[in-house]
C-alpha cells in the first residue's frame, strides 16, 4: 500500500497528485456575504490517486492554489476555486494542511470534491 506525500512551501500545502461530474446546486448565500444570488456549488469526482492540486487559505477560505500540468484536475479546477467539502466532510473551517490530509488519506478511493467557482464567488 503506497502512502501520499505532501510537502509545504511557501506557506503553500502541496498534494503530490483527481475525473469529473459537474452537478451545479444552490449554496447557502450567506456563506459569501448574504447577497440574494447565490453561487453555484459544483462537484467533480477524483480518481484514487495524487491528484497534484495545491491548496491555500485566502481570505479565510480554503482556495485552490495551483493545479500541476497533467494533473487529473486539470481542466476541472481552476486557480481561485473554494473547496466547500471532501467526501461531504465540510473543509470552511481546514487549514490548507488538514485539506491536503484528508485528500492524501481517502488518496486510494475516489473522492467528491465540491467547490464554487471563483467566477461565481460573491464579494
Amino acid at each position: 500500500q503506497s502512502r501520499g506525500r505532501f510537502r509545504k512551501s511557501n506557506g503553500v500545502v502541496r498534494d503530490e497528485s483527481v475525473s469529473f461530474v459537474s452537478h451545479p446546486t444552490e449554496t447557502d448565500s450567506s456563506l459569501f456575504g448574504g447577497n440574494s444570488t447565490s453561487p453555484i456549488q459544483e462537484h467533480i469526482y477524483a480518481p484514487p490517486g495524487k491528484v497534484g492540486v495545491a491548496i491555500d487559505v485566502i481570505n479565510g477560505k480554503p482556495t485552490v492554489h495551483k493545479i500541476r500540468n497533467g494533473s487529473p484536475l486539470e481542466g476541472l479546477l481552476q486557480h481561485g476555486d473554494i473547496i466547500l467539502s471532501i467526501d461531504d466532510v465540510e473543509t470552511s473551517n481546514m487549514s490548507a494542511a488538514d485539506i491536503t490530509h484528508l485528500m492524501v488519506k481517502r488518496m486510494n478511493y475516489r473522492r467528491k470534491i465540491s467547490f464554487i467557482r471563483s467566477g461565481n464567488q460573491i464579494q
